[in-house]
């Protein structure tokens, strides 16, 4: 099913939920981005999604991801919620394409993954950025997320917590 997110009227911008048949348009959306969108979201500049990453990303088990399409049909932003080893958390993560950024699409895939978190019982999002990457930083601070630093000084870990953790 696809949800309406705000964007200009002529845009006709949508969100649903990834399927097996969008991996040309995913692979196509990758090639668009350029080299430092890739790795603001992978840590790395992959030339293009691995057919393995391909499949992570569709394993409802491990957890959701969701498309943007723009017009046409055409994938513009990838929203992921993927699932922590450890119980109630999940990772986080987005890749805009590069034409499509500063038009609201990022957050309105971060507040629909804050909600499908809810929807799902997790208790925390946690969102691994690099400590260049500033958009991201104030998107996730803006809706509640803590920042503290990691072991490597070039990461940050963002936590958004979604329900206090229950005490026994």
């Amino acid at each position: 099913m696809a949800v309406l997110i705000k964007a200009p009227p002529s845009v006709g911008t949508s969100m649903r939920p990834l399927h097996a048949r969008d991996r040309r348009a995913v692979e196509e959306m990758h090639g668009r981005c350029s080299t430092a969108s890739r790795r603001m979201r992978y840590f790395s500049a992959k030339p293009g999604l691995p057919p393995r990453l391909f499949a992570l990303f569709l394993d409802r088990s491990r957890g959701v991801t969701l498309v943007v399409e723009g017009q046409l049909g055409k994938v513009v932003a990838l929203g992921h919620l993927m699932y922590a080893a450890e119980p109630g958390t999940a990772e986080l993560a987005f890749l805009v394409e590069d034409g499509w950024q500063g038009r609201g699409l990022g957050r309105a895939l971060a507040e629909r993954m804050l909600d499908l978190g809810g929807e799902l019982g997790l208790a925390e999002l946690n969102a691994s950025v690099l400590s260049e990457n500033a958009r991201m930083r104030r998107l996730l601070t803006s809706l509640g997320g803590r920042t503290r630093r990691t072991e490597d000084p070039t990461v940050l870990e963002l936590t958004i917590v979604l329900r206090e953790a229950e005490t026994g």
